[in-house]
């Protein structure tokens, strides 16, 4: 991709700031973002132009104009963040992609919104491994407030020809510099790192597939690029996990920590819906493969904070 004009909403974030970074390179790249999550020294170095807006409070008119692609990035972090602040979630997530699609409704309806959706739309898993057409039963607030943004995409699409493309994302793991850690993994290593407890909750026996952000970041730029995913939803997926053999693979590459199997803590429990596996046939016919295996992933990781 290259010569484009492009809007990152979440821009500062980690996903947003590695997508940054990689379409920087050839395209022009407005990242807009709060900062209340992230700051502005993920984005340092790169040539971008920075908008510190509100995607709740500010107008977006000015800022949607003359954009090719607006990659969505923004949620309210945390699953259960968001049932514990379900309007704080419900503003961030939900109203966040209206005021985006309301701006282009009125300024700009030629461009392309590329939107991060999660496996936390699927909720309780029926099959595995999970396709586009299972069936959608969220069971914490972010499921649900994720999957009404993917709505409102379609329903704009429909009356006035808003092209999108959502991909449901799982783990996403990596090397971020943002305010918030990226997942548990960074957590888990600096535990190890200090010889200090790794806590696994509820056994740990349950899998979760993982995709490196690198990974991540060559499908955000190819479903961008491409016409024929045009208001399609994708899934993203890889390498099959525990959290368990996640942990004690850590402390055996760390060479310190301790592991400790706990219950888990209030409200997990119950969003807690078993093994996960993304089938990702759709978006590999597209082009897309995941490249960076777990292993080589989670050792640049523990590489990076050795050197920090």
């Amino acid at each position: 991709m290259n010569g484009k004009n492009i809007l990152i909403v979440g821009g500062a974030g980690f996903i947003g700031s590695n997508l940054a970074s990689e379409l920087s390179k050839e395209n022009n790249v407005t990242v807009l973002d709060s900062f209340s999550n992230s700051t502005e020294e993920s984005l340092k170095d790169l040539d971008v132009e920075i908008k510190n807006l509100d995607i709740v409070k500010d107008n977006l008119d000015e800022v949607v104009k003359e954009k090719d692609i607006i990659y969505h990035l923004a949620s309210y972090p945390g699953h259960i963040e968001s049932v514990e602040n379900p309007l704080e979630d419900l503003d961030v997530t939900v109203k966040g992609i209206i005021n985006v699609l309301e701006a282009c409704k009125k300024n700009n309806r030629k461009a392309k919104i590329v939107y991060t959706g999660t496996r936390a739309q699927y909720g309780e898993i029926e099959y595995l491994p999970v396709d586009e057409k299972h069936p959608l039963n969220p069971v914490d607030g972010q499921g649900i407030t994720k999957h009404a943004a993917e709505q409102y995409l379609q329903l704009y699409n429909r009356f006035y020809n808003i092209r999108f493309v959502s991909l449901r994302l799982t783990n996403v793991y990596g090397i971020s510099v943002s305010k918030k850690d990226s997942g548990f993994l960074p957590v888990f290593i600096k535990k190890a790192m200090e010889d200090g407890i790794l806590n696994v909750f509820g056994g740990g026996n349950n899998l979760r597939d993982f995709n490196y952000v690198d990974d991540v970041i060559k499908a955000l730029v190819l479903v961008g690029e491409k016409d024929e995913a045009n208001n399609e939803v994708y899934n993203l997926g890889g390498e099959v996990k525990s959290i368990l053999d996640i942990a004690k693979k850590i402390i055996s590459d760390v060479g310190n920590g301790q592991l400790r199997i706990a219950p888990y803590p209030d409200g997990i429990d119950k969003i807690e819906v078993g093994d996960y596996r993304a089938d990702v046939r759709k978006i590999e016919k597209l082009g897309w493969k995941a490249e960076v295996s777990f292993d080589e992933g989670l050792g640049r990781i523990i590489d990076y904070y050795k050197n920090k």
